[in-house]
């Protein structure tokens, strides 16, 4: 005779009380019956059968009992259950990475930001500046690189490109 171990995660319990209900099943039978005999001693014309009763027991049994009757596995009220999920949940997701929910906020210290635009003013006084071009310029730089005697060449820097102009 072999023996084999099934996983834990593959196998799932139900305990089976009448026949082959669950528990889940047997509530299901029970609360129509519940919610009738509240109808029936509740409703005007008390503790006896009227006309309007007999409809309103009939519909609580039925629903009830295709609630408690099995699909692919599951019970229907299940499928409900999953089906009202999906349908409710939200229908659109916006991500956005620059919110502070949930996030530890830094505050520098006045002297901290002090020392940062002075080290920043440094570094960018050491450069040489860049010259803002007027119209008129920009139009002799255009004649210029039109005449075939002109070379240029592109140099990447940290933040943008420069274009170098040589006259032959």
């Amino acid at each position: 005779m072999r023996t084999a171990v099934v996983p834990a995660q593959i196998t799932t319990v139900e305990d089976k009380l009448i026949g082959n209900l669950n528990i889940i099943q047997v509530v299901l039978i029970v609360i129509p019956l519940a919610i009738s005999i509240i109808i029936f001693t509740l409703f005007p014309s008390r503790m006896s059968l009227t006309f309007y009763k007999i409809p309103l027991i009939l519909v609580t049994f039925f629903s009830f009992s295709i609630f408690a009757l099995r699909f692919r596995g599951k019970i229907i009220l299940d499928w409900c259950i999953i089906l009202a999920k999906y349908n409710l949940r939200p229908k659109y997701y916006i991500y956005d990475k620059n919110t502070i929910y949930l996030r530890d906020i830094y505050i520098k210290p006045e002297e901290e930001l002090a020392t940062n635009k002075a080290k920043f003013e440094a570094e960018n006084k050491s450069k040489t500046p860049i010259r803002k071009l007027q119209f008129a310029d920009l139009i002799k730089k255009e004649e210029q690189l039109l005449k075939q005697k002109v070379s240029f060449t592109f140099k990447n820097n940290k933040g943008g490109a420069y274009v170098v102009v040589e006259q032959s």
